[in-house]
């Protein structure tokens, strides 16, 4: 076939099928949206359409707008979906403005940030006033010369490396614990007595 004529012999049939979709139309769509529709697919299937594939030419072209005005109505009822009015009418007939509901509030969002920055900032804080493991060693040493050696010597390293490393990342007992114990004073934010 000459491609005036499939064409000519494809025209009638894209209002014909249109016709057929005209009671499954979307919010916002119209008869002449389908109409449009089907003269680009028409020019896309002429396009497309192989004779040699043993295929009559109308069976081929109902089958491609079929399928091309489902697919269009299927996204503009989507779009239908997603698109709402950003205001509503209230109760007392005033416009009022529609609020997202996955909108947040910019000040509970900075009060967040600035909380999150405090503890890290307290954490740094903390590991910057904390003495070094030798010197925590050193009054270790101290304190078992204190008790006769009643604990051994690595025994009370590794538990006070173990308590240095929790005070640095942020552990109010170990905080604590070092004080009390070591006479070593630190100030967070988070302690109301500062120790």
């Amino acid at each position: 076939m000459v491609v005036d004529d499939l064409y000519s012999a494809g025209y009638p049939m894209l209002r014909a099928i249109a016709m057929e979709f005209s009671d499954k139309l979307a919010p916002g769509t119209t008869l002449e949206d389908l109409i449009s529709l089907g003269g680009e697919e028409l020019m896309r299937a002429v396009n497309t359409f192989d004779p040699a594939c043993g295929r009559p030419w109308k069976g081929f072209l109902a089958k491609w707008l079929r399928y091309q005005y489902r697919d269009f109505l299927r996204t503009a009822r989507k779009r239908a979906k997603r698109t709402t009015p950003l205001e509503y009418e209230s109760a007392d007939g005033e416009r009022q403005p529609r609020v997202d509901p996955r909108a947040t509030d910019p000040a509970d969002e900075a009060g967040r940030r600035e909380a999150t920055a405090k503890d890290r900032a307290t954490v740094a804080t903390l590991k910057a006033i904390a003495p070094p493991p030798d010197r925590v060693a050193a009054k270790a040493r101290r304190m078992m010369e204190e008790t006769f050696d009643a604990v051994r010597d690595g025994e009370m390293t590794e538990v006070l490396r173990a308590v240095m490393k929790r005070a640095k990342a942020g552990d109010l007992a170990a905080v604590r614990l070092l004080y009390e114990v070591f006479g070593i004073r630190c100030t967070t934010s988070h302690s109301p007595e500062g120790i």
